[in-house]
């Protein structure tokens, strides 16, 4: 779009035009604005110049508006209207406002709390409409590029310029089906080293922290399927020997599908917080707000956060 034309016009005399427009006399409209009388005869001589147009003319004891002035009334006052709207209200009215978040998390996540609060989301706010994507190695330049609104999920680290609600740790362990013989006699290290393993894939760089750990005793698990998919890993462990490392929430859930059994680690590894995170792009935008604090509000309890 071509902006040449609002290079040369100072968008201060908006107000001046909006107030001569209204008043159609130029005292009042420089007691309006709080200018004096000369300096709201210089603004209307510029405008004048601006418009190629008088805007106001004397006829007898009064001003009037040109057609040209006429024209530019309405259109003035709805401009500046919206635009005080956007650098002053911070309010935002989830049961009239059309928005769409996108939001970045695994698929086990959507499973587990998406349903959660999305019942609530419908009734409070029904114009709101989410994008669910999967998480990526550039789900973090997505993030700070405005292609997402949200992360949701576990990390160690952030980097600069993203912020976090933690909202809780979850308890991670071993996922089998049921009776794996494995488990029959004890469960330990060597074990669970020599298992077959489903190993989730989450961002497409096959690091996680169970197996950053293991490297750092020089140890490595036996992974015979990598995949980015929590819930086709449960379905797979369910029909085989192969275990994967999964969430005992997750688990709960799975269980009115598939016969599984959750065992904990044979192992102390520290493990992310899960967490809502987002970028400072967004921090002071009214909708994100208001979704951040509803989505915190509704999952407090299940996280057992204040």
């Amino acid at each position: 779009m071509d902006r040449s034309q609002l290079a040369n016009f100072d968008l201060n005399l908006l107000l001046s035009l909006e107030a001569l427009l209204t008043h159609k006399h130029v005292s009042r409209a420089a007691d309006a604005l709080s200018l004096t009388q000369s300096g709201m005869s210089r603004n209307l001589a510029r405008l004048r110049d601006y418009f190629e147009d008088e805007l106001l003319v004397r006829t007898g004891n009064r001003m009037m508006l040109t057609p040209r002035a006429e024209q530019l009334e309405g259109v003035v006052r709805s401009q500046l209207d919206a635009l005080q709207k956007t650098l002053s209200s911070r309010q935002f009215d989830p049961t009239t406002a059309h928005f769409q978040f996108t939001i970045a998390a695994a698929d086990f996540l959507m499973q587990l709390y998406i349903p959660d609060f999305l019942p609530l989301l419908l009734k409070h706010a029904p114009n709101i409409r989410l994008r669910l994507v999967g998480w990526s190695e550039h789900t973090f330049a997505k993030l700070e590029n405005g292609e997402l609104d949200f992360m949701f999920g576990g990390l160690m680290d952030a980097p600069a310029g993203v912020y976090r609600k933690t909202l809780g740790a979850a308890e991670h362990g071993c996922v089998s089906r049921k009776q794996h013989p494995v488990f029959k006699d004890g469960f330990d290290l060597e074990r669970y080293l020599k298992v077959g393993h489903i190993a989730l894939d989450l961002t497409g760089k096959g690091s996680n922290p169970v197996d950053d750990w293991l490297l750092s005793q020089g140890l490595q698990r036996n992974v015979v399927v990598r995949t980015p998919y929590c819930m086709s890993g449960v379905a797979m462990v369910s029909q085989t020997d192969l275990v994967m490392m999964g969430h005992r929430g997750l688990v709960e859930r799975a269980l009115k599908h598939y016969e599984l059994d959750f065992h904990p680690l044979p192992f102390r590894v520290p493990m992310p917080p899960f967490g809502l995170l987002w970028h400072e792009r967004t921090k002071n935008s009214a909708a994100h707000i208001w979704f951040r604090e509803f989505v915190v509000s509704v999952l407090q309890d299940e996280f057992g956060i204040s």
